[in-house]
């Protein structure tokens, strides 16, 4: 099944931001499109996830239920009702033609008219600014929670003569994540990482480092091959907090910076000092 494809954690990100959809757009309802809408070849969301590793919407930009602002459900005879009921209440007849006879040369004696193309399947004039803002609140909020990280906390520890503990905590404050578990999955774009540098003018040497799951604990898997850079291939999850650490020789001043596709580089600079 297509659910197959959608991991738990991935789930929880749409569910959050197409909740919130639904309120920003009263009239948006937050549904599986091939299973709550209609059936879909080749659909360009479905590809943006399952084959980019995307977060991707599909908005209706009109709902029959917006004529009167009538959120409950209606049977569909009552809506083609209250829709020539808007036509001449509010429309004042302005996307409807009177049908007239015509003789067409295959189906012989026929009638010509009734809702112009401006009716039905768009809004009306006058409802236009609020859907088109409504709609643009919901790609700006989207954009606003891609990731968006920030070290909320370090820490220098001497070692010994010349050599410093260095640990520095950092948080996606966003729902969206840094790699989304379907591109950790397929492998789909750059990985995530984090390097530990000498800053100008500094003499600093990494020595071991690796990420943790308790800052009371040595790394979980120290970095085999040039430990300066720490890859973090799971990336950040929404709202996630990671600490990593690296033990270094030297003096100065330490850059650290972590880097993504998906999120602008944070960076701090940590200087080898005793707090």
């Amino acid at each position: 099944s297509r659910e197959s494809a959608y991991a738990p954690s991935d789930l929880r990100v749409y569910d959050e931001m197409g909740k919130t959809g639904e309120e920003i757009i009263p009239f948006y309802d937050y549904l599986v499109i091939h299973k709550d809408l209609y059936a879909v070849y080749g659909g360009f969301v479905t590809w943006t996830y399952e084959g980019l590793g995307i977060f991707s919407f599909t908005n209706e930009l009109w709902s029959s239920k917006q004529y009167f602002g009538a959120q409950e459900r209606t049977p569909h005879q009552k809506r083609r009702t209250q829709r020539f009921k808007f036509e001449d209440l509010l429309e004042f007849g302005g996307t409807y033609t009177e049908l007239k006879p015509y003789d067409h040369p295959v189906y012989g004696e026929i009638e010509i008219g009734g809702f112009t193309q401006y009716a039905s399947r768009v809004p009306p004039t006058f409802m236009l600014e609020e859907l088109c803002h409504r709609n643009t609140a919901f790609t700006l909020y989207h954009a606003d929670q891609m990731p968006k990280l920030e070290f909320i906390a370090t820490d220098v520890q001497p070692l010994d003569a010349g050599t410093w503990r260095v640990t520095v905590e950092i948080k996606n404050t966003r729902h969206i994540p840094t790699i989304s578990a379907r591109a950790a999955d397929k492998r789909i774009g750059a990985r995530d990482s984090i390097t530990l540098s000498a800053a100008r003018g500094s003499d600093v040497a990494v020595l071991t480092s690796g990420k943790l799951s308790d800052r009371y604990q040595a790394p979980d898997t120290p970095t085999e091959h040039n430990p300066a850079r720490i890859w973090n291939d799971s990336g950040f999850g929404g709202h996630q907090t990671l600490m990593f650490r690296w033990a270094v020789a030297g003096s100065g001043t330490a850059e650290v910076v972590y880097r993504s596709d998906k999120a602008s580089d944070a960076s701090i600079s940590i200087p080898l000092t005793i707090p």
